[in-house]
């Protein structure tokens, strides 16, 4: 698995199915991704939603709601599968056709002329909105 995508959410099902949406047109190797969305249990709307189906695979995860959302991103990091990490919102879209494939051209560049060898690497996204 290449990349794990993963975000919290409450009760924005719209909002998740458009990401989704978004991110199975965009990517070119499906298989190589996992979606890992933590949600709150009293958050009967993205409950339903989880029951879906899905293209891509989308793992929901039911939990108290927390206090600090950086906490619940630590937590699903632990559950991530994927060699590179992706945060996101439920908010977003991806609009690039086949990002997984540039971003992994580009991490293999930037390892290749560096010498990388943490695996660490602080990417960023242009954002379109206003």
């Amino acid at each position: 698995m290449k990349f794990s995508l993963f975000l919290n959410s409450r009760l924005r099902p719209d909002l998740l199915r458009n990401f989704l949406s978004s991110v199975d047109q965009m990517t070119f190797d499906k298989n190589n991704i996992e979606i890992l969305i933590k949600y709150d249990n009293d958050d009967e709307l993205t409950h339903a939603f989880s029951k879906e189906n899905f293209n891509i695979e989308t793992k929901f995860i039911r939990g108290p709601r927390p206090d600090n959302l950086c906490a619940s991103y630590n937590q699903l990091v632990k559950k991530c599968v994927g060699e590179n990490l992706f945060v996101c919102n439920d908010d977003i879209s991806i609009l690039t056709k086949n990002w997984d494939q540039i971003a992994l051209q580009k991490i293999e560049k930037y390892n290749a002329e560096t010498c990388n060898s943490d695996g660490i690497y602080y990417c960023r996204t242009l954002c379109n909105s206003s």
